[in-house]
């Protein structure tokens, strides 16, 4: 009996490293969100859910699609 739970957890446990991941920084990069204000340099977007402090090059208007290309702290 303990055999088996033994062998049923480490078949989970190599099982979930094959997954993708679901949450943390890694996940946010290429996630597409929303803008939220129009902005020039740096506003807000809706990302997953959340919204987070973004900086763009170019010009944002509000409900535009964007996409994320990097993580700087807690800015977009």
């Amino acid at each position: 009996m303990n055999l088996g739970f033994f062998v049923f957890v480490l078949g989970a446990l190599f099982q979930s490293r094959k997954l993708p991941v679901v949450s943390g920084w890694e996940h946010l990069v290429g996630a597409e969100g929303i803008v939220l204000t129009d902005f020039e340099e740096s506003g807000q977007v809706r990302v997953q859910g959340e919204i987070w402090q973004a900086q763009s090059r170019t010009v944002l208007v509000s409900g535009q699609s964007v996409r994320v290309t990097s993580l700087n702290g807690l800015l977009l």
